[in-house]
């Protein structure tokens, strides 16, 4: 049954652990939510506007212990939990500086004479309207995949800078839907909860290191969450200590091609059987 919407490729693609969703992330800028019914047609509940500037989401996962967020992954660096029902931003990282030209935070400025009168019912108020404008896209600081702890409120994000970053998803504060958005300057005119949460990063970073000789393309949790496992277009497979973080296993799999490794990975839920996919046009399946 295909799902249609988007309209340039699609980076990523999950499922929901617990509800009837499916999150989807394209070049074309936007993440949708597709719910799916019994005996109905899929549908889209929320799509997640583009961050426009050539930003575009590269990898989106559900939180299992908090599954009310999914969270969506950027090329400019960029990290957000994103409320399922709503689509408000929840949280906001700290990405940190990445080699090449480090992503800058989003800035916020407050227009001098723009006010608006905020539309939810307990709030009439006019107040000046802040804008937040966001960092352009850069591949050398992208993020290419972010997985979430299976237990406990921890994502990992492999980067294209060689890099796998550890954040705390135990903290946060909601913010409320921006009023506009000028995607050709990356600007958006948001509520001041908004631009609080963007501005003021409260996902902590606790732990950042280079994890492979190349770019970390995947990175995925096994399901007792005791080990991450990252592979990069350094032809390596790695796993790492969740708790100490050290490489507890290294192995070489695929042969690069057109300077990239492995494409994909994935860990059956058993926690038994690993596979691969790579440039070389090969599946290879690890078994524990």
């Amino acid at each position: 049954m295909p799902l249609q919407g988007h309209r340039d490729c699609i980076w990523d693609v999950k499922a929901h652990p617990q509800r009837p969703l499916v999150a989807s992330a394209s070049a074309d800028g936007t993440v949708r939510l597709w719910t799916f019914a019994s005996g109905k047609k899929p549908t889209t509940a929320v799509t997640l506007p583009a961050l426009g500037g050539g930003v575009a989401p590269t990898s989106v996962t559900f939180v299992p212990h908090r599954p009310e967020l999914v969270v969506v992954a950027y090329n400019n660096a960029s990290l957000y939990a994103y409320d399922v029902e709503s689509g408000d931003v929840v949280l906001t990282f700290d990405t940190g500086d990445h080699q090449g030209t480090p992503p800058q935070p989003p800035r916020v400025q407050w227009s001098g004479a723009a006010e608006v009168a905020l539309t939810r019912a307990h709030d009439k108020a006019r107040r000046l309207v802040p804008i937040v404008t966001l960092p352009e896209a850069n591949p050398a600081a992208q993020i290419n995949r972010v997985a979430a702890h299976p237990k406990e409120p921890v994502l990992v994000t492999a980067h294209e800078d060689k890099r796998l970053q550890f954040y705390d998803l135990s903290t946060g504060a909601g913010a409320s839907r921006c009023l506009n958005v000028d995607t050709t300057a990356m600007t958006y005119v948001c509520s001041s909860s908004f631009a609080d949460v963007v501005s003021k990063p409260t996902g902590k970073c606790n732990h950042t290191m280079v994890a492979h000789q190349d770019a970390v393309a995947c990175v995925a949790i096994h399901p007792n969450g005791q080990t991450a496992v990252t592979a990069g277009h350094d032809s390596s497979l790695r796993a790492w200590d969740m708790r100490t973080y050290a490489c507890v296993q290294e192995t070489a799999t695929h042969r690069p091609k057109y300077q990239e490794a492995v494409m994909g990975l994935a860990i059956h839920s058993s926690g038994t059987l690993l596979a691969t996919g790579g440039g070389d046009s090969i599946v290879r399946l690890y078994t524990q």
